[in-house]
C-alpha cells in the first residue's frame, strides 16, 4: 500500500457512488448499507492507480479508471470466483457497445463531455487491460510492477504504458494501442469452418471474416477450441492479420464443433 493510512468518508446525500482522495475515499451511504464491495475495491485501487501513479492529463483519464475498473473486477474474481468475474466483464462489454453505438470516439483524448463516460473510460478501458493480460499472461503482472515502480508518486501517459509493456513482453505493442486506445470501434467476427479426412488424419479449415464496416481490421490473436469426439479437445491460438483469413489445422481426430474465444479474453 503506497500511503500511510486509508479511510472511508460515508456521506449522504451524494450525487455519485464514490470518489477517491489520497488516503481517504468518499463513498455513498448506500454502499455501506448494501456492502458494495466492488465499489469500495474500485476506490481503494485508485490509491495505486490514480493517486500514486497519476495520468499526465485528462487525455489519459482511461489509465486511472481502466486500471481501477479492472482491479475491482479482479477483486470479484478473488472474492466470488472466475464465473462472476467473466459475467461482470461481459456486462461491461455490452455497456461499451451501447456507448459506442451512441457516440463513437477514441479511448484516448475523448471529447470533454465524455471524459467520464462509463462505457468508454471505465468499461472499454478495463477491457483494454484484460486484453493486454491475454496477450502475455505470464508477464502481465511483472509489467504492472515495472509500470508502478517506474512512475510511483509521479505521472504516466498511454505511451509510457505502451513502452513498459512492450519491453516486458519483448514485442512492440504499438499496433495494439493504435487499434484499441488511439483508434475507434471494435472487430465483429464471422467464422466459418469445416473438417474433412486428410489421409489417416483430419484437416479442419477455419475462415475468419471481420464484418465491421466502420472500423479498420483488428489484429488480435484469437483462441479457438476444437471439440473432438475422442478424449481431449484442442485449444489453438490463431494470429489474425487480415480479412478474410484462412487457417488449416491437422489433427488425428475429427472435429465436431468449434468454440471461438472459449475463455472470454
Amino acid at each position: 500500500y503506497p500511503f500511510d493510512r486509508y479511510g472511508q468518508d460515508v456521506v449522504y446525500p451524494y450525487s455519485w457512488g464514490g470518489m477517491e482522495h489520497q488516503e481517504l475515499s468518499t463513498i455513498h451511504r448506500s454502499w455501506l448499507l448494501t456492502q458494495s464491495e466492488r465499489g469500495m475495491a474500485h476506490e481503494l485501487s485508485h490509491m495505486w492507480w490514480g493517486d500514486m501513479v497519476t495520468c499526465v492529463d485528462f487525455r489519459d483519464i482511461w489509465l486511472n479508471e481502466g486500471f481501477a475498473t479492472y482491479s475491482d473486477a479482479n477483486y470479484i474474481w478473488y472474492r466470488f470466483g472466475h464465473t462472476d468475474f467473466i459475467n461482470l466483464m461481459q456486462t461491461r462489454a455490452q455497456t461499451y457497445f451501447q456507448a459506442d453505438a451512441s457516440w463513437r470516439h477514441p479511448l484516448y483524448d475523448p471529447p470533454v463531455s465524455e471524459l467520464f463516460n462509463y462505457g468508454y473510460t471505465y468499461c472499454k478501458a478495463s477491457w483494454v487491460m484484460h486484453m493486454l493480460r491475454y496477450l502475455d499472461e505470464e508477464n502481465y503482472y511483472p509489467a504492472i510492477a515495472v509500470y508502478r515502480d517506474s512512475f510511483d508518486y509521479a505521472m504516466a501517459s498511454t505511451e509510457d504504458l505502451n513502452s513498459v509493456f512492450s519491453a516486458a513482453y519483448g514485442t512492440d505493442l504499438t499496433w495494439f494501442f493504435d487499434e484499441w486506445v488511439y483508434g475507434q470501434g471494435y472487430p465483429q467476427y464471422r467464422v466459418y469452418w469445416q473438417c474433412v479426412p486428410a489421409g489417416s488424419d483430419y484437416q479442419t479449415t477455419i475462415v475468419i471474416h471481420q464484418a465491421q464496416t466502420n472500423a479498420p481490421i483488428f489484429h488480435m490473436p484469437i483462441e479457438i477450441m476444437l471439440d473432438c469426439p475422442g478424449p481431449g479437445d484442442t485449444l489453438v491460438s490463431v494470429d489474425v492479420l487480415g480479412s478474410p483469413q484462412v487457417f488449416a489445422i491437422t489433427l488425428a481426430d475429427s472435429v465436431t464443433s468449434i468454440t471461438v474465444d472459449p475463455n472470454v479474453w
